[in-house]
């Protein structure tokens, strides 16, 4: 993970029986994936925002999704 750049992550719950932890031992769900974002983030060393914003830029690139951008929080 470390060595992928970003900008060609995808983040995503496919394998099944590969929950991340806290949650090792159960099966994968897409409510996992903030817990999947924080450790990119502290592997690249950046905010998880940018690896939120990043991968799903990626997502909507990769399968032509059209939608809206998300709200800036402050």
């Amino acid at each position: 993970v470390k060595s992928v750049p970003l900008s060609r992550m995808l983040l995503e719950t496919d394998a099944p029986y590969m929950a991340p932890d806290p949650f090792r031992g159960s099966i994968a769900s897409p409510m996992h994936i903030p817990f999947t974002a924080r450790t990119v983030a502290r592997l690249h060393g950046v905010p998880l925002a940018d690896v939120l914003a990043t991968t799903t830029a990626n997502a909507q690139r990769m399968y032509s999704l059209d939608v809206p951008p998300a709200p800036a929080t402050s």
